[in-house]
């Protein structure tokens, strides 16, 4: 039934309809397993949203880690006009993350690369990038293995999972004790404040449904740690 809402609302709907990133027009191949029905509202992540529209003035580069099917590797610099590069180790994703550029006519300002776990990103980063890293858990093993100082002039927003062998405490405290020498950091947990009234209605759904349609049911523990190069 999720699938079949999501299908209906994309014939009617052919850009992304509320949010940062309203106007970005979607593929009309677009499935669940590429954009959920939250991406296709606007509303995936509007934490995020608000914490990259806080702190992304002044960067050059949008670096995103983890960047799935490209809602921000794309939406990013349709909405800041600024170059991005996204990683991800699901191929499937980054094909549909450089059709999603393409029809939007992004591609001069963005690349996407396919890679594996032991992927290193010590040739990377440059001064006044700011970095989204969404890698569900594997965070431990993202800052053991870079040369730290390759990322003291890179805003860096991590997104925090529970693990099954370190708790979110613990992830934090690690990420915290490793750059505590070149970043600040602040620590935020998300809000969701969502108006489904500014929302078209598909065969008359009410808000609830919406919610239940969009699998916006979370259960588990997720924070985001900022980290700003120290002035």
């Amino acid at each position: 039934m999720r699938e079949r809402v999501f299908h209906i609302y994309l014939k009617e709907h052919t850009e992304i309809t509320s949010g940062a990133f309203k106007g970005l027009k979607v593929l009309d191949s677009s499935s669940p397993c590429h954009f959920t029905f939250l991406h296709l509202l606007g509303t995936y992540e509007p934490h995020v949203q608000d914490l990259i529209s806080k702190h992304i003035k002044g960067a050059k580069r949008f670096i995103d880690i983890g960047c799935a099917s490209g809602y921000f590797s794309v939406g990013i610099p349709y909405k800041y006009k600024i170059p991005s590069i996204g990683f991800d180790i699901d191929r499937e994703q980054i094909e549909y993350a450089d059709r999603l550029a393409d029809i939007n006519n992004l591609s001069h300002l963005v690349d996407h690369i396919p890679v594996d776990f032991n992927h290193s990103y010590n040739d990377v980063f440059q001064d006044d990038d700011f970095c989204l890293i969404d890698i569900e858990g594997s965070e431990v093993d993202f800052i053991r293995n870079i040369d730290i100082s390759t990322l003291s002039g890179v805003k860096i927003l991590f997104e925090l999972h529970d693990t099954s062998d370190l708790d979110i405490e613990g992830v934090k405290s690690l990420l915290i004790k490793n750059l505590e020498h070149t970043h600040d950091h602040i620590v935020s947990k998300e809000v969701v404040k969502i108006d489904f009234n500014e929302f078209d209605k598909v065969k008359n759904l009410t808000r609830n449904d919406y919610i239940y349609f969009s699998g916006d049911l979370r259960d588990i523990h997720q924070e985001w740690i900022l980290f700003t190069p120290k002035k």
